[in-house]
């Protein structure tokens, strides 16, 4: 498995002041204002965004959704072809119920996993984005935080005031 790793450098000084192992095109949500060790210069993480200024995208709070949903329906797919495969030959008088019972049986893993992925992604990823909203929005309600986003050059409109839901 292949690791990202990207390093994220001051814009003043050029110094290292991060690593990322992950994707580094990656929406998080929280306060892009980070400072940087060696000169202290304040900059924009370009990673990190305010819910309750930008609202959310709700495929970024999960990013291994996706994932398991392929993993759940590829186990799907060689159970079925596999227990279909077995059905078939029996036709021909050959019987082999190792072979069905592991198709059958993934079959059923891979369902039961995908169900499992849907409900505990949309539960979870609600609570985590509420949370993170009432957050966003304390750091929002500060004065010298929007000064320093500001001056960092995040875009806040003039007549901003901080999103309260999610809806």
């Amino acid at each position: 498995m292949k690791v990202n790793v990207t390093t994220i450098n001051c814009p003043n000084c050029g110094a290292e002041c991060s690593k990322n192992y992950g994707d580094k095109d990656a929406h998080i949500y929280g306060s892009p204002l980070r400072t940087c060790p060696k000169c202290g210069a304040t900059y924009i993480d370009k990673r990190f965004h305010e819910i309750a200024l930008e609202g959310a995208v709700y495929d970024d709070i999960d990013p291994y959704q996706k994932k398991n949903k392929k993993e759940s329906l590829t186990m799907m797919l060689f159970g079925a072809a596999l227990t279909v495969g077995t059905l078939l030959l029996s036709a021909t008088g050959r019987i082999y119920p190792i072979a069905f019972a592991i198709g059958c049986f993934s079959l059923v893993i891979g369902l039961v996993s995908l169900i499992r992925t849907g409900k505990r992604s949309v539960k979870n990823k609600r609570a985590e984005l509420e949370e993170e909203l009432k957050r966003s929005s304390l750091r929002l309600q500060n004065p010298q935080y929007l000064d320093a986003l500001r001056l960092a050059g995040y875009d806040i409109p003039p007549d901003f005031t901080p999103k309260d839901t999610l809806d």
